[in-house]
């Protein structure tokens, strides 16, 4: 009876380890793509010494992966953001992905 209590226990260990480590990935994911969304963006206007035109061309460029960047992370933040509330878990969100509403994020 004794051996099985801590097999057991053991087994609930290294489900709550998973589950840490798996919220922590998700953290880690958001915060990766919201940081390369803002590295992007502030890619925007740095090359004054470039022709108009190809300057145009590197801001929509930057613009745009900015913009794929933050997209991502938001769709990840609004997939698994009500699952994470749903069973009472928290995560430390990047708060730039955390304006999207309750309801948006089920939209989304």
């Amino acid at each position: 009876m004794r051996m099985e209590w801590v097999q057991c226990r053991a087994k609930v260990r290294r489900w709550r380890e998973e589950r840490d480590t798996v919220l922590e990935e998700m953290r880690r994911t958001v915060t990766t793509l919201m940081g390369r969304s803002v590295k992007w963006a502030a890619r925007v206007d740095t090359r004054p010494s470039v022709p108009l035109d190809i300057a145009r061309g590197l801001n929509a460029y930057a613009r745009r992966q900015a913009a794929m960047y933050s997209g991502m992370a938001k769709a990840f933040y609004a997939l698994w953001a009500p699952n994470v509330e749903k069973f009472g878990l928290s995560v430390a969100w990047p708060t730039s992905v955390m304006s999207l509403s309750p309801t948006a994020r089920q939209t989304a």
